[in-house]
C-alpha cells in the first residue's frame, strides 16, 4: 500500500510551488522499497501519484501518461492542465471496464490517484484526488480541501489518516509556540517532515516503507523529482524517486537533506563505489 500527501507551499507573496511526497514500498508477500509512485508527465506542468492495488494502479497510471503523450496539444500544453482531468477519468473508466474475473470484488479498482499541476489559464495550481465510486461504478474526482486553517492539502493511502493526524498535531504545536505578533502561516515543509518521521519508524511488516519520494511542480511549468539523502545526509547515500543511486550516479537537481531541509549541490557529494 502507500501513504501520499500533496500540498502547495508559498515561497513569497507572489510565488508558490506544488509538492507531492510518498513512500517507496510495494508489498504483497515481499517488500520492494525502491518503487516509483509519483511520475511527472512529459508536458512538464503536472504529475500523478497513486495509492492502492498496484495491479490496477500501474497499468492505469502508465496508460494515462501514454495517452497524454499521444496527442500533440496535450503533450505540448496547448490543452490546459485542467482539461486533462476529464480525460484521466475516461481512461481509467475504460480500463476498469476491461477487467474480467469471476470474483466480483476483484473487479473493483482498489486504487486512488493524486493529480496535480499548474494551470496557465487560471494562473494557479490545481490538485485533485481521483478514486473509484463503487455505487456509480466509475472514477470520480474531489478537489483539495483546506486542512483546518493551514492550507489546501490532499492525502491518500492506507496510512493517510495516520499521516493527517500527525500533521495536524505538528501544525497545532507549532502554532501554539508562535507569539501573538507573528502572523499565521500556511503549510511549508511540514508534510514532508511528518512523512520522513513516519518512514523512519516503519518495520518490514508495515505496508509502507523505503525512502521518501518528493516531486515539485513549479510555476515556470517544470515538474522535477527531488533527490533525497536517505536515511540521512551523513549516510552520503542519494535516492531518487525511491531508488538508491549507484555510487557513480549524480543527479542534475540539488539533493535534499531530509533533516535540515537544505539542498546540496550534487557536485559537492563525493562519488562512492
Amino acid at each position: 500500500m502507500t501513504v501520499v500527501v500533496a500540498w502547495t507551499r508559498k515561497l513569497t507573496d507572489r510565488c508558490e510551488e506544488l509538492l507531492i511526497a510518498t513512500d517507496s514500498r510495494l508489498s504483497g508477500g515481499r517488500n520492494i522499497d525502491c518503487s516509483p509512485k509519483v511520475l511527472p508527465l512529459s508536458r512538464s506542468d503536472c504529475a500523478i501519484c497513486f495509492a492502492g492495488d498496484t495491479d490496477f494502479a500501474y497499468p492505469m497510471m502508465l496508460q494515462f501518461v501514454l495517452a497524454i503523450d499521444s496527442y500533440r496539444p496535450s503533450r505540448t500544453r496547448g490543452l490546459d492542465f485542467t482539461e486533462i482531468r476529464s480525460h484521466a477519468l475516461k481512461v481509467f473508466d475504460a480500463m476498469a471496464n476491461k477487467v474480467y474475473t469471476p470474483i466480483p470484488d476483484m473487479k473493483i479498482p482498489d486504487v486512488s490517484f493524486l493529480l496535480g499541476g499548474y494551470s496557465w489559464i487560471h494562473k494557479r495550481f490545481e490538485l485533485w484526488k481521483i478514486k473509484y465510486n463503487k455505487g456509480e461504478k466509475r472514477f470520480e474526482f474531489e478537489n483539495s480541501k483546506r486542512l483546518k486553517k493551514f492550507g489546501k492539502i490532499l492525502f491518500a493511502g492506507d496510512r493517510a489518516k495516520d499521516l493527517r493526524n500527525r500533521l495536524i498535531t505538528r501544525l497545532r504545536n507549532d502554532e501554539n509556540n508562535r507569539t501573538a505578533s507573528q502572523t499565521p502561516r500556511e503549510v511549508n515543509m511540514e508534510p514532508f517532515e511528518v512523512l520522513r518521521d513516519l518512514l523512519r519508524e516503519t518495520k518490514n511488516s508495515d505496508s509502507i516503507g523505503g525512502p521518501p519520494q518528493l516531486l515539485k511542480v513549479y510555476q515556470h511549468i517544470n515538474a522535477l523529482p527531488v533527490p533525497v539523502f536517505w536515511p540521512s545526509r551523513e549516510s552520503n547515500k542519494i535516492t531518487l524517486l525511491g531508488r538508491p543511486l549507484l555510487g557513480y550516479e549524480r543527479p542534475d537537481n540539488w539533493i535534499l537533506d531530509p533533516d535540515t531541509l537544505e539542498t546540496v549541490n550534487p557536485l559537492d557529494v563525493p562519488n562512492t563505489k
